[in-house]
């Protein structure tokens, strides 16, 4: 018994060439799993003080304080059963800038496992996940600039689950590995009132510079005895340049008080897609570059008394999901509440978060790349019914100077 290696290896071809075609199931690296900046559009390019900004851009790292960590799971099962993204990020401020990591995990689900003589299965799963570790790093200049740059590893993992009666062929993989840099730019207060205090902070980044990722299959023979040709699949993974500005106000606390009553914050970003070349099945290695595509993003928040947000947002994007039909407006919307224990009575250093993010689903689809490629779902249904998908995280920040 051998497994149906070119079956498999047209799985993985399909998974990481749709991924690069939509966006919304894509790449752990640049599918952001934090409910904050999912409900506002994915505008974050230009918040400063911005614990996900090894998403977005490194710099946004410069503005925090203190130490924290963070969890969040974004559902991806619109695309198909057993998807989702999960991440896992820390930070760390010190007096020579801000460092910070970040861990992001693209669940694919589970393959049932084809033989010759076994087409339906035989009982044996293949278990699919992307994956990413990012390093980073930000720096405030006094005169308002901000500087950033991270460093990522990127691979795909497939682990085998069930009786395996025979030795088969293994695929194994290149990883890439991936830098990205930015800035951001905050300007004086706009106001002289004691009263407000506001900002105007302006971001760009280029992400995602790098090498290519690339799978091999190895050369198998068949029962006749005739030997296969290796598969070899290329992906140089999606550069994007990014820019963007946010606005922040917040009302100061009243005298003898420690929290402020108000806080707004509104973001907007525009996000290119400079350079990607498609998954490319080939024993040679060439490849053809895809067209530029354009993003938007935009977003709104609403923050009372430091503990309780409210947020909404829209993205456009260049193709058709479960969100929006394509270049139209996909909207979401999220709330979060957070315990600053020192400004509630409580002397402790630490400030709990939690956030809440709703992405509405427009009606029930099957992924359409995947559909006009081969002519069927390869994940099963992939299709969905009308509703909302979550997306929620559990943040830790301790507010002391630890240095």
């Amino acid at each position: 018994m051998r497994f149906n290696a070119v079956s498999i290896a047209l799985v993985l071809f399909a998974v990481t060439h749709y991924a690069s075609a939509q966006g919304s199931a894509g790449y752990p690296f640049v599918t952001p799993a934090d409910p904050r900046s999912i409900a506002m559009g994915e505008s974050f390019v230009g918040l400063p003080s911005n614990p996900a900004a090894l998403m977005y851009n490194p710099a946004g790292l410069a503005g925090l304080t203190g130490l924290s960590i963070s969890y969040s799971r974004k559902s991806l099962e619109w695309e198909a059963k057993g998807w989702d993204l999960t991440s896992f990020n820390a930070v760390a401020a010190t007096s020579f800038g801000v460092f910070a990591a970040q861990y992001n995990r693209n669940s694919l689900g589970t393959i049932p496992v084809t033989t010759e003589q076994s087409p339906d299965g035989t009982g044996a799963e293949i278990t699919l996940y992307s994956h990413d570790v990012a390093l980073g790093y930000a720096y405030r200049l006094p005169v308002g600039l901000a500087l950033g740059f991270s460093v990522k590893y990127y691979d795909m993992v497939e682990s085998y689950s069930g009786l395996i009666l025979q030795p088969v062929s293994i695929p194994t993989s290149t990883p890439a590995y991936l830098f990205d840099f930015g800035l951001t730019y905050t300007l004086p207060s706009l106001h002289e009132q004691q009263t407000i205090e506001d900002s105007i902070t302006v971001g760009l980044s280029y992400q995602n510079i790098g090498t290519l990722w690339k799978l091999t299959y190895p050369a198998y023979v068949t029962p006749l005895g005739v030997p296969g040709a290796s598969v070899q699949f290329y992906t140089q993974l999606p550069e994007y340049f990014r820019i963007g500005l946010s606005y922040a106000m917040s009302v100061r606390p009243a005298e003898g008080k420690t929290l402020s009553p108000f806080a707004a914050v509104l973001s907007g970003e525009f996000r290119s897609l400079r350079a990607s070349i498609p998954t490319s099945y080939t024993l040679y290695g060439s490849y053809a570059p895809l067209p530029e595509t354009s993003y938007w993003g935009l977003g709104l928040e609403f923050t009372f008394f430091d503990i309780l947000s409210v947020r909404g947002g829209a993205s456009f994007r260049p193709y058709s999901d479960v969100e929006a039909d394509r270049d139209k407006a996909a909207f979401r919307y999220g709330a979060g509440v957070h315990l600053p224990f020192q400004k509630i009575g409580v002397d402790f250093p630490v400030t709990l978060s939690i956030q809440y993010t709703v992405i509405p689903v427009s009606e029930p689809i099957i992924a359409d790349y995947i559909i006009a490629t081969s002519g069927y779902p390869l994940f099963g249904d992939a299709g969905v019914n009308k509703g909302t998908f979550p997306v929620f995280s559990l943040e830790i920040q301790y507010t002391g100077s630890p240095w």
